[in-house]
């Protein structure tokens, strides 16, 4: 089960380095962009900078990006065979600037493990197509509430957040 891969102490540091960083960007390209665009969409509520790198700027917007970074912020890469060459180059670059790298993949044998500091496995094996999504956006959800568990006063953010987007509710405008 994903629970037993999850061993307690990298988990604990995983959300320490995420809550503890400046910026958090989450890189993600092809499928694995849809699966970066809802970890951001789950962090930027108690990170003080949350964004992802999927989006229509492509590989390039993380280059863009990629040298604004320092030591105190952290990149999530995600990717599963068939990995993304952008996303290994991208942990590369990372991890050469000195920026750490959190790599969401299938194996310790994945082309990220030897630039991430710390990494989350999940298994994608799907008869049909290359990967199946659903046990890294498992993996994903169990990330956020962790975070979310151990952010500082995660109701007043959510009640914050809840008031914030009150107006675009379809129905509160009675």
């Amino acid at each position: 089960t994903i629970r037993q891969s999850l061993p307690a102490d990298v988990c604990e540091q995983i959300v320490t380095t995420i809550l503890g960083a400046r910026r958090v960007l989450v890189a993600g390209f092809g499928t694995s962009g849809y699966l970066a665009g809802m970890l951001t969409h789950g962090l930027e509520l108690h990170c003080p900078q949350a964004q992802s790198l999927a989006g229509v700027g492509g590989p390039a917007h993380g280059a863009r990006t990629l040298f604004k970074l320092t030591p105190q912020d952290v990149v999530i890469v995600i990717s599963f065979p068939r990995y993304s060459a952008d996303a290994v180059f991208l942990a590369q670059s990372a991890k050469e600037a000195g920026v750490p790298v959190l790599a969401l993949t299938d194996r310790v044998t994945s082309p990220l493990s030897p630039f991430s500091k710390m990494a989350l496995y999940a298994h994608t094996e799907s008869p049909y197509f290359s990967n199946c999504e659903a046990s890294v956006l498992a993996l994903i959800e169990a990330l956020r509430n962790a975070v979310a568990h151990r952010a500082q006063e995660p109701i007043k953010a959510a009640a914050q957040l809840a008031e914030a987007v009150l107006p675009w509710i379809h129905g509160s405008h009675d």
